[in-house]
């Protein structure tokens, strides 16, 4: 391309534009003669490698994208135990074809309480928009998506969020699903417990086969909510559904199809 044609590229920096063609032939060098078959950049480079170079092997094993969450739902006033408890939580009810990436699962439920001080109507969205701006690391593009619409799921339908942003393409059918069923199952965490990790414990999530078992203890807070959005879950993984009292362990306390 030629230099006129180069700065009438509004990506590429103006400072950029005389160096361009120089670190294109190099880069063509480099691919030709180590013959890999993609390249991926980092936002990062060489101050901050030279950094990590010096980091302990402790904290050089740690993974950047999860360290991140942790730090952003502390500043929030967050527990890191509390990210791991929800994770826990609803591993259960994630089928085996919708297991995916447990690091981005982790990370969703690290950031599943940063949009508790938007405005309820424009929750999903702002949360959406929030995780596809942070300055996270250890994450690819695609990746990012499916933890926003993760996180988003737990608060509204993210059907309208993928159309009106156009992110359908860097995501396949299972991985949307995936997202989905993730914010539904923090969705029904949050009823259950409050956003208490030390509530959310007495209780418990079990798929077996084709049901899906809500377990709590003694009488059910708010059996109608609970019971809905178990069945919102339950229907997303293809399951009937129950809520099981544990001082009654064999009788149900509700139904559901």
């Amino acid at each position: 391309m030629s230099s006129g044609s180069l700065q009438d590229l509004w990506t590429l920096g103006r400072n950029r534009v005389e160096s361009a063609p120089y670190a294109a032939t190099l880069m063509k060098s480099l691919l030709k003669k180590t013959g890999v078959n993609n390249l991926m950049f980092c936002t990062y480079g060489l101050r901050e490698g030279c950094i990590y170079d010096d980091l302990s092997p402790e904290q050089s094993s740690l993974d950047p994208l999860v360290v991140m969450c942790e730090e952003i739902a502390l500043k929030m006033g967050r527990s890191v135990e509390d990210g791991k408890a929800f994770c826990k939580w609803i591993e259960a009810a994630i089928p085996d074809k919708y297991a995916g990436d447990s690091r981005l699962r982790l990370a969703a439920c690290h950031l599943s309480d940063i949009g508790i001080s938007e405005h309820p109507e424009y929750r999903a969205e702002q949360v959406f928009l929030r995780i596809l701006r942070m300055p996270l690391v250890g994450i690819t593009h695609p990746e990012r998506v499916k933890v926003a619409l993760s996180v988003s799921s737990r608060h509204a339908a993210i059907g309208n969020l993928i159309r009106r942003w156009e992110v359908s393409g860097f995501l396949s059918n299972d991985d949307v699903e995936e997202a989905r069923v993730t914010g539904l199952a923090l969705r029904l965490a949050y009823t259950v417990s409050g956003g208490v990790a030390r509530i959310l414990e007495s209780t418990r999530l079990e798929r077996a086969g084709k049901k899906l078992a809500l377990h709590m203890p003694g009488q059910i807070p708010h059996p109608e909510t609970v019971g809905r959005r178990l069945g919102a879950l339950a229907k997303a993984v293809g399951c009937d559904y129950e809520t099981i009292a544990r001082d009654q362990a064999n009788e149900t306390a509700g139904w559901g199809t």
